[in-house]
């Protein structure tokens, strides 16, 4: 298994996941404050802002599960296993 491989993919979903998270947060406490309390984005600006959040969680997602993958392949893998 490549521990640089794993380490870059696991620090960039972090990275990724958490920016995308604060950002959501903070661009749903402006629109909350500028147009009140709503349960659908109501103008273009918030649509693409949503956009925005979801696809940066959705690409740290994708590089978390190639981490949980590289990890898994390694564990189940054969050529580790010690032989008889």
């Amino acid at each position: 298994m490549d521990f640089k491989k794993v380490k870059r993919n696991w620090e960039l979903s972090k990275t990724l996941i958490i920016f995308s998270m604060i950002f959501n947060l903070i661009q749903t406490i402006y629109f909350t404050i500028e147009y009140g309390f709503h349960y659908e984005a109501i103008n273009l600006t918030e649509a693409i802002c949503d956009f925005i959040g979801e696809a940066i969680f959705y690409i740290g997602l994708y590089f978390f599960f190639a981490v949980v993958y590289d990890v898994l392949e390694n564990l189940f893998s054969e050529e580790e296993s010690p032989k008889d």
